[in-house]
């Protein structure tokens, strides 16, 4: 991949990516934005392959998903996980597959220790592919950040402004340093 190339990006999975406009954050490059709203990790493998048949192409894939199963106590999605990136890394065979953190929430009834233990999970699975797929570690910046209440919404689980400018600062630095 050249530098000075426009990329084809593919943003996929919940309501974490469906609601910030990363085609307007990263106009140099072609950019698809296909979180859709409530999904779980089983849901997006679900849709891989209509997602794959319309998007032929990926340079680099980022996958953000999981916290609507982690908010219904839902837990086992390790499994469901590599289904969605060993798909993703058949369909696209020389692109990058970013793993996405799960993010940190302000839910009473989630136990950060929950999170802390699938990230762990996700992050060993990154590492285990044997591919290139990586880890991007939006919820250790985000606790870096000390006021998770700037970083999120009033509901508690999805993203300010702010907080997508921290995220998305992550992911031009990403493809800047390591394509």
């Amino acid at each position: 991949m050249d530098a000075n190339e426009p990329l084809d990006l593919i943003f996929i999975g919940d309501s974490l990516i469906e609601y910030f406009d990363w085609a307007a954050r990263l106009p140099f490059h072609r950019v698809a934005n296909l979180g859709v709203s409530g999904e779980t990790v089983s849901w997006l493998l679900e849709r891989i392959p209509r997602v794959t048949g319309a998007h032929v192409r990926a340079d680099v894939v980022f996958i953000q998903s999981g916290i609507n199963d982690v908010s219904m106590d839902e837990t086992s999605i390790a499994g469901p996980y590599r289904a969605v990136v060993d798909a993703l890394r058949a369909a696209y065979p020389d692109a990058r597959v970013v793993v996405t953190s799960l993010l940190p929430t302000l839910l009473p009834w989630l136990k950060p220790e929950v999170i802390d233990l699938l990230n762990s999970r996700l992050r060993a699975m990154a590492s285990e592919t044997g591919q290139p797929v990586d880890f991007l570690d939006v919820h250790r910046e985000f606790m870096a950040h000390g006021n998770l209440a700037d970083l999120l919404m009033p509901d508690g689980i999805h993203v300010s402004e702010h907080g997508y400018e921290v995220w998305a600062e992550m992911v031009e630095q990403y493809l800047n340093t390591s394509l």
